[in-house]
């Protein structure tokens, strides 16, 4: 969890948990990063979490499919990074 003192680039607030992942582009467009946000959203749910955040390049377009698809919209963020959220 980041601080209103320390904020990531994804960071909304100070209860919202901000994610951070990758993957090497051996592991892309298979399923795998659907699968851990999947599981990352449920667990986050069970631990009482209403929302999460991140930061994603606009031009991952890829990235912002899947979390869009997944119900990540923008909430802010610069040319060069948006700040997505979903609630949970």
């Amino acid at each position: 969890m980041f601080g209103e003192a320390d904020p990531g680039y994804g960071f909304v607030n100070g209860e919202t948990p901000e994610l951070g992942i990758a993957f090497k582009p051996e592991f892309r467009q298979q399923g795998v990063g659907r699968r851990l946000l999947g599981a990352i959203m449920d667990q986050a749910r069970l631990d009482g979490f209403a929302s999460l955040s991140l930061s994603v390049d606009p031009a991952n377009e890829a990235a912002v499919r899947l979390y869009s698809s997944l119900g990540f919209e923008r909430c802010g963020g610069y040319t060069s990074s948006w700040t997505m959220k979903v609630e949970l």
